[in-house]
């Protein structure tokens, strides 16, 4: 599951019986505040190694993980594999964006004034056009060779010159974490985590 919040209480401790092979003993548990309630996180020490030093007080993230509800207990935790920074979170989940122009609002050469903002921006993030016509029909197209960078400047210049409302973010999966996971020295070739790998 995903969640985001805000991150409070926060205990790091030290596990008093490591794994066999295992050198990282530091952990933290935490909870996770939203307006609707608290979720207890731990993040144990294999990840915390990746992501420890994001276990912050107040800061606001979102994390991803697994729910661990004992048997026969009415409690719940959230075993935490990543930490995910708010500033992070645009990058990870935006695939492109959906611009509107509107030709009674914006006029002919609307289209090409947005062109020369996106210009500055490149990038990975698919572009698409929603273009409203003074005749009332509307078209959408899909940038074949424009590609951009999800920018919060980029969004301010976009509003400042079409209005609010007139663009928006196409979301998609999370993307895994950018980190390198300790854990994959130990993978072999089929990643079935049998054996040693040399690379």
């Amino acid at each position: 599951v995903m969640l985001g919040g805000m991150m409070a209480a926060l205990k790091f401790s030290n596990t008093k019986n490591p794994k066999p092979g295992e050198t990282n003993t530091r952990y933290v548990m935490f909870d996770l505040e939203d307006t609707d309630g608290i979720m207890r996180c731990i993040l144990w020490p294999r990840d915390f190694a990746v992501h420890g030093h994001l276990a912050v007080a107040d800061a606001i993230v979102a994390v991803r993980g697994s729910i661990d509800r004992r048997e026969g207990s009415d409690e719940v935790n959230l075993i935490v594999n990543e930490i995910i920074p708010m500033a992070e979170l645009a990058q990870r989940f935006t695939k492109g964006i959906r611009i509107r122009i509107d030709e009674t609002q914006h006029g002919e050469r609307g289209i090409d004034a947005v062109a020369e903002i996106l210009r500055g921006y490149p990038g990975s993030c698919d572009v698409e056009f929603s273009l409203w016509l003074a005749d009332g029909a509307r078209v959408s197209l899909k940038s074949e060779s424009m590609r951009v960078g999800i920018d919060p400047e980029l969004r301010r210049r976009l509003e400042e010159y079409l209005g609010p409302g007139n663009i928006r973010m196409l979301a998609e999966k999370p993307k895994p974490s950018m980190a390198p996971d300790p854990r994959d020295k130990w993978k072999n070739k089929n990643g079935n985590g049998k054996g040693f790998s040399k690379n």
